[in-house]
Protein backbone atom coordinates (compact mmCIF):
# COMPACT_ATOMS: atom_id res chain seq x y z
CA UNK A 1 0.00 0.00 0.00
CA UNK A 2 1.33 3.56 -0.83
CA UNK A 3 -0.21 6.92 0.99
CA UNK A 4 0.11 9.67 -0.85
CA UNK A 5 -0.08 13.07 1.60
CA UNK A 6 -1.04 16.24 0.16
CA UNK A 7 -1.01 20.26 1.25
CA UNK A 8 -0.25 23.25 -0.24
CA UNK A 9 3.74 23.21 0.71
CA UNK A 10 4.57 19.61 0.78
CA UNK A 11 4.09 16.51 -0.77
CA UNK A 12 4.68 12.81 0.67
CA UNK A 13 5.03 9.58 -0.12
CA UNK A 14 5.18 6.62 2.70
CA UNK A 15 5.35 2.81 1.11
CA UNK A 16 4.00 -0.18 2.99
CA UNK A 17 4.46 -3.57 2.72
CA UNK A 18 1.47 -5.10 3.02
CA UNK A 19 -1.93 -4.52 2.97
CA UNK A 20 -2.65 -3.77 7.15
CA UNK A 21 1.41 -3.61 8.13
CA UNK A 22 1.95 -0.99 10.45
CA UNK A 23 5.98 -1.50 9.66
CA UNK A 24 6.40 1.67 7.65
CA UNK A 25 8.85 0.60 4.15
CA UNK A 26 9.87 3.96 3.20
CA UNK A 27 9.33 7.73 3.13
CA UNK A 28 10.15 10.84 0.56
CA UNK A 29 9.24 14.19 0.93
CA UNK A 30 9.39 17.29 -1.21
CA UNK A 31 8.01 20.64 -1.98
CA UNK A 32 4.86 21.31 -3.29
CA UNK A 33 4.73 23.59 -6.41
CA UNK A 34 3.16 26.37 -5.93
CA UNK A 35 -0.43 26.82 -7.77
CA UNK A 36 -0.26 23.26 -8.84
CA UNK A 37 -3.71 21.21 -8.71
CA UNK A 38 -4.21 18.10 -6.75
CA UNK A 39 -3.60 15.95 -9.64
CA UNK A 40 -0.48 17.39 -10.50
CA UNK A 41 0.63 17.39 -6.97
CA UNK A 42 -0.64 13.78 -6.28
CA UNK A 43 1.47 12.66 -9.64
CA UNK A 44 4.08 14.39 -8.15
CA UNK A 45 4.22 12.96 -4.90
CA UNK A 46 4.06 9.25 -6.78
CA UNK A 47 6.80 10.09 -8.94
CA UNK A 48 9.17 10.89 -5.14
CA UNK A 49 9.27 6.98 -5.32
CA UNK A 50 9.65 3.75 -7.70
CA UNK A 51 6.75 3.29 -10.48
CA UNK A 52 5.21 -0.20 -9.08
CA UNK A 53 1.82 -1.44 -9.15
CA UNK A 54 0.65 0.15 -6.05
CA UNK A 55 -2.08 0.34 -4.08
CA UNK A 56 -2.73 4.44 -3.56
CA UNK A 57 -4.87 6.32 -0.79
CA UNK A 58 -4.20 9.69 -1.45
CA UNK A 59 -4.52 11.96 1.95
CA UNK A 60 -5.56 15.41 0.28
CA UNK A 61 -5.45 18.12 2.95
CA UNK A 62 -6.94 20.32 0.29
CA UNK A 63 -10.27 18.43 0.08
CA UNK A 64 -13.32 19.84 1.22
CA UNK A 65 -14.52 18.32 4.31
CA UNK A 66 -17.18 19.48 6.96
CA UNK A 67 -19.71 18.41 9.03
CA UNK A 68 -23.41 18.72 6.91
CA UNK A 69 -26.94 19.00 8.66
CA UNK A 70 -29.90 18.32 6.93
CA UNK A 71 -33.61 17.41 7.93
CA UNK A 72 -34.36 13.91 8.30
CA UNK A 73 -37.27 14.02 6.12
CA UNK A 74 -34.61 15.15 2.59
CA UNK A 75 -32.59 11.98 3.03
CA UNK A 76 -35.20 9.34 4.62
CA UNK A 77 -34.35 6.14 3.17
CA UNK A 78 -31.70 7.19 0.41
CA UNK A 79 -28.37 5.74 0.46
CA UNK A 80 -25.23 5.27 -2.10
CA UNK A 81 -25.41 7.14 -4.74
CA UNK A 82 -28.72 9.01 -3.77
CA UNK A 83 -27.38 9.82 -0.79
CA UNK A 84 -24.38 11.23 -2.01
CA UNK A 85 -26.21 13.20 -5.16
CA UNK A 86 -28.87 14.94 -2.02
CA UNK A 87 -25.90 16.00 0.13
CA UNK A 88 -24.05 17.37 -2.89
CA UNK A 89 -26.41 19.68 -3.50
CA UNK A 90 -26.63 21.06 0.19
CA UNK A 91 -23.55 21.26 0.43
CA UNK A 92 -22.83 23.34 -2.78
CA UNK A 93 -23.69 26.98 -0.69
CA UNK A 94 -20.56 25.65 1.70
CA UNK A 95 -18.40 24.27 -0.18
CA UNK A 96 -18.72 25.67 -3.85
CA UNK A 97 -18.56 22.56 -5.87
CA UNK A 98 -21.21 21.99 -8.26
CA UNK A 99 -23.36 19.11 -7.57
CA UNK A 100 -22.84 18.11 -10.77
CA UNK A 101 -19.44 18.21 -10.82
CA UNK A 102 -18.89 16.29 -7.56
CA UNK A 103 -17.53 13.27 -5.80
CA UNK A 104 -18.20 13.23 -2.36
CA UNK A 105 -17.98 10.39 0.74
CA UNK A 106 -20.05 11.09 4.12
CA UNK A 107 -20.67 9.08 7.23
CA UNK A 108 -23.11 9.72 9.62
CA UNK A 109 -22.50 11.82 12.32
CA UNK A 110 -24.52 12.54 15.97
CA UNK A 111 -27.66 15.02 14.79
CA UNK A 112 -30.55 16.81 17.15
CA UNK A 113 -33.97 14.79 16.41
CA UNK A 114 -35.48 15.67 13.13
CA UNK A 115 -32.20 16.04 11.56
CA UNK A 116 -29.74 14.08 9.98
CA UNK A 117 -25.68 15.07 10.08
CA UNK A 118 -23.19 13.54 7.81
CA UNK A 119 -19.06 14.08 8.11
CA UNK A 120 -18.77 14.75 4.17
CA UNK A 121 -15.58 14.90 1.97
CA UNK A 122 -15.95 16.85 -0.98
CA UNK A 123 -13.92 17.22 -4.58
CA UNK A 124 -14.37 17.95 -7.95
CA UNK A 125 -15.02 14.85 -10.07
CA UNK A 126 -12.78 16.25 -12.48
CA UNK A 127 -9.97 16.32 -10.11
CA UNK A 128 -10.50 12.79 -9.32
CA UNK A 129 -10.11 11.51 -12.61
CA UNK A 130 -7.00 12.83 -13.49
CA UNK A 131 -5.92 12.14 -10.51
CA UNK A 132 -6.80 8.29 -11.30
CA UNK A 133 -5.77 8.41 -15.13
CA UNK A 134 -2.35 10.00 -13.85
CA UNK A 135 -1.53 6.99 -11.32
CA UNK A 136 -2.79 4.77 -13.50
CA UNK A 137 -0.33 5.64 -16.43
CA UNK A 138 1.91 4.96 -13.84
CA UNK A 139 0.68 1.34 -13.36
CA UNK A 140 -0.53 2.34 -10.20
CA UNK A 141 -4.20 2.05 -8.95
CA UNK A 142 -6.33 4.64 -7.27
CA UNK A 143 -7.95 2.86 -3.94
CA UNK A 144 -9.70 6.51 -3.08
CA UNK A 145 -9.19 10.06 -1.72
CA UNK A 146 -9.59 10.57 2.41
CA UNK A 147 -9.42 14.37 4.23
CA UNK A 148 -6.40 13.20 6.20
CA UNK A 149 -7.96 14.97 9.18
CA UNK A 150 -10.21 13.31 11.76
CA UNK A 151 -8.35 9.90 12.33
CA UNK A 152 -10.52 8.31 14.27
CA UNK A 153 -7.56 5.81 15.75
CA UNK A 154 -5.28 6.51 18.71
CA UNK A 155 -1.78 6.90 18.04
CA UNK A 156 1.21 8.64 19.72
CA UNK A 157 4.85 9.42 18.68
CA UNK A 158 6.66 9.24 21.59
CA UNK A 159 5.24 5.24 23.39
CA UNK A 160 3.49 6.82 25.81
CA UNK A 161 -0.61 6.55 25.92
CA UNK A 162 -2.37 8.47 23.14
CA UNK A 163 -4.51 11.12 24.29
CA UNK A 164 -8.28 10.56 24.02
CA UNK A 165 -9.05 13.97 22.83
CA UNK A 166 -7.06 15.33 19.97
CA UNK A 167 -7.75 18.96 18.14
CA UNK A 168 -6.22 18.91 14.67
CA UNK A 169 -5.80 22.26 12.71
CA UNK A 170 -5.31 22.33 8.96
CA UNK A 171 -5.32 24.76 6.67
CA UNK A 172 -9.01 25.36 6.23
CA UNK A 173 -10.54 23.48 9.06
CA UNK A 174 -10.71 22.75 12.71
CA UNK A 175 -11.12 18.94 13.59
CA UNK A 176 -11.90 18.04 17.19
CA UNK A 177 -11.89 14.14 17.63
CA UNK A 178 -13.10 12.64 20.82
CA UNK A 179 -11.92 9.13 22.12
CA UNK A 180 -13.32 8.07 24.99
CA UNK A 181 -12.73 4.50 26.41
CA UNK A 182 -15.58 1.90 25.92
CA UNK A 183 -17.98 4.52 23.77
CA UNK A 184 -17.78 5.13 20.03
CA UNK A 185 -15.60 7.84 19.03
CA UNK A 186 -16.98 11.30 17.49
CA UNK A 187 -15.44 13.35 14.85
CA UNK A 188 -16.53 17.46 15.09
CA UNK A 189 -15.66 20.20 12.45
CA UNK A 190 -15.78 23.51 14.09
CA UNK A 191 -16.46 26.76 12.52
CA UNK A 192 -13.70 28.99 13.92
CA UNK A 193 -10.71 29.29 11.74
CA UNK A 194 -7.55 27.53 12.34
CA UNK A 195 -5.97 31.23 11.92
CA UNK A 196 -7.31 32.38 14.98
CA UNK A 197 -7.64 31.71 18.76
CA UNK A 198 -11.29 31.39 19.07
CA UNK A 199 -10.86 27.99 18.12
CA UNK A 200 -9.56 26.69 21.50
CA UNK A 201 -12.89 28.24 23.10
CA UNK A 202 -15.23 26.20 20.43
CA UNK A 203 -12.98 23.52 21.02
CA UNK A 204 -13.54 23.58 25.13
CA UNK A 205 -17.11 23.61 24.41
CA UNK A 206 -17.56 20.85 22.61
CA UNK A 207 -15.59 18.61 24.41
CA UNK A 208 -17.49 19.75 27.57
CA UNK A 209 -21.14 19.39 25.99
CA UNK A 210 -19.90 15.54 25.96
CA UNK A 211 -19.09 15.01 29.54
CA UNK A 212 -15.54 14.04 27.50
CA UNK A 213 -12.08 14.24 30.14
CA UNK A 214 -8.78 13.72 29.67
CA UNK A 215 -5.46 14.60 28.26
CA UNK A 216 -5.29 16.20 25.03
CA UNK A 217 -3.05 16.21 21.68
CA UNK A 218 -2.94 19.50 19.26
CA UNK A 219 -1.75 18.33 15.75
CA UNK A 220 -0.84 20.71 13.59
CA UNK A 221 0.55 21.33 9.92
CA UNK A 222 4.06 23.47 9.51
CA UNK A 223 2.43 26.30 8.79
CA UNK A 224 -0.05 26.63 11.51
CA UNK A 225 1.11 26.69 15.31
CA UNK A 226 -1.32 26.45 18.25
CA UNK A 227 -0.71 29.35 20.73
CA UNK A 228 -2.02 29.51 24.51
CA UNK A 229 -1.25 28.22 27.52
CA UNK A 230 0.05 24.83 26.30
CA UNK A 231 1.01 23.31 29.82
CA UNK A 232 -1.88 20.30 29.81
CA UNK A 233 -1.68 19.60 26.27
CA UNK A 234 0.26 17.66 23.77
CA UNK A 235 1.43 20.24 20.76
CA UNK A 236 2.59 17.28 17.72
CA UNK A 237 3.36 18.80 14.34
CA UNK A 238 3.73 16.72 11.03
CA UNK A 239 7.29 18.69 10.93
CA UNK A 240 8.41 16.27 13.10
CA UNK A 241 9.23 12.70 11.45
CA UNK A 242 8.73 10.66 14.28
CA UNK A 243 5.20 12.40 14.28
CA UNK A 244 4.67 12.25 10.77
CA UNK A 245 5.68 8.57 10.58
CA UNK A 246 3.17 7.32 13.71
CA UNK A 247 0.66 9.31 12.28
CA UNK A 248 0.89 7.73 8.18
CA UNK A 249 1.15 4.03 9.93
CA UNK A 250 -2.04 5.06 11.92
CA UNK A 251 -3.97 5.89 8.86
CA UNK A 252 -2.39 3.03 6.70
CA UNK A 253 -3.78 0.54 9.59
CA UNK A 254 -7.02 2.61 9.32
CA UNK A 255 -7.63 2.33 5.85
CA UNK A 256 -6.43 -0.89 5.66
CA UNK A 257 -9.53 -2.19 7.80
CA UNK A 258 -12.81 -3.56 6.30
CA UNK A 259 -14.96 -0.09 6.99
CA UNK A 260 -12.49 2.84 7.50
CA UNK A 261 -14.56 5.26 10.05
CA UNK A 262 -13.62 8.31 7.76
CA UNK A 263 -15.72 9.79 4.33
CA UNK A 264 -13.83 7.91 1.45
CA UNK A 265 -13.97 9.48 -1.74
CA UNK A 266 -13.68 6.16 -4.27
CA UNK A 267 -13.58 6.06 -8.18
CA UNK A 268 -16.15 4.73 -10.32
CA UNK A 269 -16.15 1.38 -11.37
CA UNK A 270 -14.60 1.27 -14.98
CA UNK A 271 -16.76 0.50 -18.12
CA UNK A 272 -15.19 -3.12 -19.82
CA UNK A 273 -12.48 -1.87 -22.38
CA UNK A 274 -14.00 -2.41 -25.95
CA UNK A 275 -11.28 -4.53 -26.41
CA UNK A 276 -12.73 -7.08 -23.56
CA UNK A 277 -15.90 -7.10 -24.27
CA UNK A 278 -15.42 -7.93 -28.34
CA UNK A 279 -13.22 -10.59 -26.82
CA UNK A 280 -15.80 -12.28 -24.67
CA UNK A 281 -18.18 -11.86 -27.17
CA UNK A 282 -16.58 -13.77 -30.01
CA UNK A 283 -15.57 -16.49 -27.69
CA UNK A 284 -18.93 -16.94 -26.49
CA UNK A 285 -20.27 -16.85 -30.09
CA UNK A 286 -17.66 -19.34 -30.91
CA UNK A 287 -18.63 -21.78 -28.04
CA UNK A 288 -22.43 -21.15 -28.88
CA UNK A 289 -21.67 -22.31 -32.05
CA UNK A 290 -20.02 -25.50 -31.85
CA UNK A 291 -22.53 -26.53 -29.11
CA UNK A 292 -25.45 -25.37 -31.98
CA UNK A 293 -23.35 -27.43 -34.76
CA UNK A 294 -22.61 -30.76 -32.13
CA UNK A 295 -26.35 -30.52 -31.03
CA UNK A 296 -27.83 -30.59 -34.69
CA UNK A 297 -25.59 -33.55 -35.70
CA UNK A 298 -27.11 -35.50 -32.82
CA UNK A 299 -30.98 -34.31 -33.04
CA UNK A 300 -30.81 -35.09 -37.29
CA UNK A 301 -30.16 -39.07 -35.97
CA UNK A 302 -32.69 -39.20 -33.35
CA UNK A 303 -35.31 -37.78 -35.26
CA UNK A 304 -35.09 -40.46 -38.14
CA UNK A 305 -35.41 -43.00 -35.14
CA UNK A 306 -37.97 -41.29 -33.33
CA UNK A 307 -39.90 -40.88 -37.01
CA UNK A 308 -40.30 -44.41 -37.48
CA UNK A 309 -40.77 -45.17 -34.21
CA UNK A 310 -43.70 -42.66 -34.10
CA UNK A 311 -45.39 -44.04 -37.18
CA UNK A 312 -45.48 -47.56 -35.64
CA UNK A 313 -46.90 -46.31 -32.68
CA UNK A 314 -49.42 -43.62 -34.55
CA UNK A 315 -51.18 -46.83 -36.26
CA UNK A 316 -53.31 -48.52 -33.52
CA UNK A 317 -53.68 -44.57 -31.77
CA UNK A 318 -55.52 -43.65 -35.69
CA UNK A 319 -57.48 -46.48 -35.91
CA UNK A 320 -58.60 -45.46 -32.13
CA UNK A 321 -58.73 -41.39 -33.24
CA UNK A 322 -61.57 -42.86 -35.91
CA UNK A 323 -63.74 -45.26 -33.85
CA UNK A 324 -63.92 -42.11 -31.39
CA UNK A 325 -64.95 -39.55 -34.25
CA UNK A 326 -67.61 -42.19 -35.37
CA UNK A 327 -69.07 -42.59 -31.34
CA UNK A 328 -68.54 -38.18 -30.66
CA UNK A 329 -70.70 -37.76 -34.06
CA UNK A 330 -73.39 -40.41 -33.07
CA UNK A 331 -73.59 -38.51 -29.10
CA UNK A 332 -74.03 -35.26 -30.95
CA UNK A 333 -77.18 -35.98 -33.06
CA UNK A 334 -78.38 -37.44 -29.64
CA UNK A 335 -77.86 -34.59 -27.76
CA UNK A 336 -79.53 -32.15 -30.91
CA UNK A 337 -82.47 -34.33 -30.70
CA UNK A 338 -83.03 -34.26 -27.16
CA UNK A 339 -82.54 -30.13 -27.58
CA UNK A 340 -84.88 -30.86 -30.15
CA UNK A 341 -87.60 -32.72 -28.27
CA UNK A 342 -86.90 -30.25 -25.17
CA UNK A 343 -87.81 -26.98 -27.18
CA UNK A 344 -90.80 -28.41 -28.95
CA UNK A 345 -92.17 -29.01 -25.36
CA UNK A 346 -91.54 -25.47 -24.11
CA UNK A 347 -93.24 -24.52 -27.13
CA UNK A 348 -96.23 -26.54 -26.75
CA UNK A 349 -96.63 -25.17 -23.18
CA UNK A 350 -95.85 -21.68 -24.27
CA UNK A 351 -98.60 -22.32 -26.72
CA UNK A 352 -100.77 -23.48 -24.07
CA UNK A 353 -99.98 -20.52 -21.98
CA UNK A 354 -100.47 -17.77 -24.79
CA UNK A 355 -104.17 -19.43 -26.40
CA UNK A 356 -105.24 -19.33 -22.46
CA UNK A 357 -104.28 -15.60 -21.80
CA UNK A 358 -105.63 -14.83 -25.30
CA UNK A 359 -109.12 -16.23 -23.84
CA UNK A 360 -109.49 -13.91 -20.69
CA UNK A 361 -106.81 -10.54 -21.87
CA UNK A 362 -109.35 -8.86 -22.88
CA UNK A 363 -112.20 -9.63 -20.66
CA UNK A 364 -109.53 -9.29 -17.60
CA UNK A 365 -109.33 -5.50 -19.31
CA UNK A 366 -112.76 -4.52 -18.88
CA UNK A 367 -113.00 -5.29 -15.44
CA UNK A 368 -109.82 -3.67 -14.92
CA UNK A 369 -111.05 -0.18 -16.52
CA UNK A 370 -114.73 -0.99 -14.94
CA UNK A 371 -113.40 -1.10 -11.13
CA UNK A 372 -110.00 1.23 -12.05
CA UNK A 373 -111.81 4.44 -14.13
CA UNK A 374 -111.96 7.64 -11.54
CA UNK A 375 -114.94 10.08 -12.06
CA UNK A 376 -111.95 12.42 -13.24
CA UNK A 377 -111.89 10.30 -16.53
CA UNK A 378 -114.07 9.71 -19.38
CA UNK A 379 -113.05 7.19 -21.60
CA UNK A 380 -113.75 8.11 -24.92
CA UNK A 381 -112.09 4.64 -26.73
CA UNK A 382 -110.55 1.62 -26.18
CA UNK A 383 -109.29 -0.43 -29.37
CA UNK A 384 -106.67 -3.13 -30.23
CA UNK A 385 -104.58 -2.90 -33.34
CA UNK A 386 -102.03 -5.22 -34.33
CA UNK A 387 -101.77 -6.74 -30.52
CA UNK A 388 -101.45 -2.90 -29.57
CA UNK A 389 -103.69 -1.66 -27.31
CA UNK A 390 -105.14 1.79 -27.34
CA UNK A 391 -107.12 4.10 -24.24
CA UNK A 392 -107.94 7.99 -25.05
CA UNK A 393 -109.98 9.29 -22.24
CA UNK A 394 -110.68 13.20 -21.40
CA UNK A 395 -109.88 14.18 -17.47
CA UNK A 396 -110.32 17.24 -15.76
CA UNK A 397 -106.98 16.68 -13.78
CA UNK A 398 -103.66 16.50 -15.53
CA UNK A 399 -102.55 13.39 -13.31
CA UNK A 400 -103.97 9.88 -12.58
CA UNK A 401 -101.75 8.10 -10.73
CA UNK A 402 -104.28 5.51 -8.75
CA UNK A 403 -105.33 4.67 -12.20
CA UNK A 404 -102.21 4.54 -13.62
CA UNK A 405 -100.82 2.20 -11.26
CA UNK A 406 -103.87 -0.17 -10.98
CA UNK A 407 -103.84 -0.23 -14.67
CA UNK A 408 -100.48 -0.82 -15.54
CA UNK A 409 -100.23 -3.69 -12.36
CA UNK A 410 -103.12 -5.66 -14.20
CA UNK A 411 -102.11 -4.78 -17.84
CA UNK A 412 -98.54 -6.80 -16.84
CA UNK A 413 -100.23 -10.10 -16.39
CA UNK A 414 -102.30 -9.90 -19.60
CA UNK A 415 -99.21 -9.24 -21.48
CA UNK A 416 -99.50 -5.43 -22.39
CA UNK A 417 -96.74 -3.26 -20.96
CA UNK A 418 -97.62 -0.30 -19.17
CA UNK A 419 -96.41 3.03 -20.75
CA UNK A 420 -97.29 6.66 -19.51
CA UNK A 421 -99.71 8.70 -21.36
CA UNK A 422 -99.32 11.59 -23.88
CA UNK A 423 -100.94 14.55 -22.52
CA UNK A 424 -102.59 17.30 -24.41
CA UNK A 425 -103.80 20.08 -22.24
CA UNK A 426 -107.30 21.64 -24.25
CA UNK A 427 -107.10 24.86 -21.98
CA UNK A 428 -110.26 25.70 -21.46
CA UNK A 429 -110.55 26.38 -17.69
CA UNK A 430 -108.13 28.56 -15.96
CA UNK A 431 -106.23 25.61 -14.82
CA UNK A 432 -105.15 24.48 -18.16
CA UNK A 433 -107.89 21.41 -18.42
CA UNK A 434 -109.06 19.54 -19.18
CA UNK A 435 -106.51 17.03 -20.41
CA UNK A 436 -106.84 14.91 -23.09
CA UNK A 437 -104.79 11.60 -22.35
CA UNK A 438 -104.06 8.92 -24.54
CA UNK A 439 -102.56 5.19 -23.59
CA UNK A 440 -100.44 2.83 -25.56
CA UNK A 441 -100.02 -0.19 -24.18
CA UNK A 442 -97.30 -2.49 -26.95
CA UNK A 443 -97.89 -5.99 -26.11
CA UNK A 444 -95.27 -8.25 -23.99
CA UNK A 445 -94.56 -11.06 -26.92
CA UNK A 446 -92.34 -13.98 -26.11
CA UNK A 447 -90.80 -15.24 -29.53
CA UNK A 448 -90.21 -18.77 -29.52
CA UNK A 449 -88.49 -20.09 -32.40
CA UNK A 450 -89.32 -23.92 -33.63
CA UNK A 451 -86.02 -25.75 -33.90
CA UNK A 452 -84.46 -26.91 -37.05
CA UNK A 453 -84.01 -30.86 -36.82
CA UNK A 454 -80.73 -32.11 -37.45
CA UNK A 455 -79.60 -33.62 -40.78
CA UNK A 456 -79.42 -37.14 -39.51
CA UNK A 457 -82.89 -36.95 -37.24
CA UNK A 458 -84.76 -36.07 -40.87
Amino acid sequence: MTLLFLTSNRIIRADFPSKGSSDLQQVWKAAAAPGATVSALAEAAYALGPANRARVWVLNSLSWTQIVTVPATKVGGLEGQELSSALSFEAEAMSGISPFDSMLGAVPAPAAAGDNSFWVTQLSAGELVLIEESLGAKGAKLLGIVHPGGLVRPWSSTGSAPAPQRVELWQDVVLTIDMPPGSAPQVNALSASPAREDWRLEAEQWFTSRGSHGSRSILSLEAVQPGGDESHEEICSLDDDATLRAWLTAWAIELSTRTPRAPLVKPLPKPMADSTRFAIGVGLTLIALAFCAGHSFWLQGRQKTLQIELVKAEQPAQQLQTKKAEADSLQLQVAQLKQQAASLRQLRNDWKESIKVERRRHAGLLQILVSSVPTELTLSSVDEQAGVLNISGLSVVPHLESFATNLAAGAEPLRWRYEPPRRRALNFADSGGPWLLDWTLPPITNVVETPTPPTAAR
